[in-house]
């Protein structure tokens, strides 16, 4: 069976492990600064084998405390988690979150692929 619960608490635990002290997966509980674990993509060429590959979006997301607190931030977030990205690419961005307002927060998305049997 396809656990992807079970891969989704192995991404918050990678964040976690890396430092990252808040992540969520649903935004409306997520604590600012803090990590969104959103499930991307799966790939389901392998899942005949056993294997499964499923890509994460994650979201390093500062308050709204003004521009310097908020890459500062950022910055220390990206420092924690420096080498999780896959193909090490990090994009600078903005997001609305339900229940925190109506103001877009800075953010940096990566993707994380996680391989599980």
């Amino acid at each position: 069976m396809t656990d992807l619960g079970a891969v989704a608490k192995d991404v918050v635990e990678l964040l976690e492990d890396a430092g990252i002290r808040k992540v969520a997966m649903d935004a409306r509980k997520l604590d600012l600064p803090g990590a969104l674990v959103v499930l991307q993509g799966v790939d389901t060429q392998r899942l005949g084998e056993g294997v499964l590959v499923s890509e994460w979006e994650v979201y390093l997301i500062a308050g709204d405390h003004g521009s310097f607190d908020a890459l500062s931030d950022l910055g220390d977030m990206l420092e924690q988690v420096s080498s999780l990205a896959a193909e090490g690419d990090y994009e600078v961005t903005t997001l609305m979150l339900q229940n925190h307002g109506n103001t877009p927060f800075p953010a940096i998305r990566f993707t994380v692929v996680v391989e599980s049997d």
